[in-house]
């Protein structure tokens, strides 16, 4: 029998280390999807549970802004809040977190980095430089009416 007209019935060697590149190649593209995708979520939830903390700071604080009768600002991390028999602080601490203090109790959020301002009756809430509540303390009555 004549070997020339034999079919090669294998692989070369060269089309097996071609197809062990293009696996590797899609190896490292798949890992890089999967790290990604994982630090994605991770992000994703903690920011979920900043805004949450965020959104709970914000309620009491803005219960608090509507029912004082004076709200002062000495610096930009703090308000002070006083109210019918009631003095409440509301601080940014150095790390960040922002606490309330007032005679009873003390309460805190963790990484928040609030700064208040006064811009006549409003207090502007901001967080890292952006504008995110602007509050508003309820209007003063008095026995004759609206002052």
């Amino acid at each position: 029998m004549n070997k020339r007209h034999q079919p090669r019935r294998a692989f070369m060697l060269v089309q097996m280390l071609l197809v062990l590149g293009l696996m590797g190649a899609f190896v490292i593209v798949a890992d890089r999807v999967f790290r990604l995708s994982v630090q994605t979520s991770a992000r994703a939830a903690k920011e979920q549970e900043d805004l949450l903390r965020l959104e709970q700071a914000m309620t009491a604080l803005r219960a608090e802004v509507w029912q004082a009768a004076k709200v002062e600002t000495p610096d930009k991390s703090t308000v002070h809040l006083t109210a019918e028999g009631t003095d409440v602080t509301w601080q940014t601490l150095p790390d960040d977190d922002l606490k309330r203090t007032d005679k009873d109790s003390e309460q805190q959020w963790t990484a928040l980095n609030l700064s208040f301002e006064r811009q006549g009756s409003w207090l502007v809430v901001s967080r890292r430089g952006a504008e995110i509540a602007l509050l508003r303390q309820a209007p003063s009555t008095t026995k004759g009416g609206a002052k």
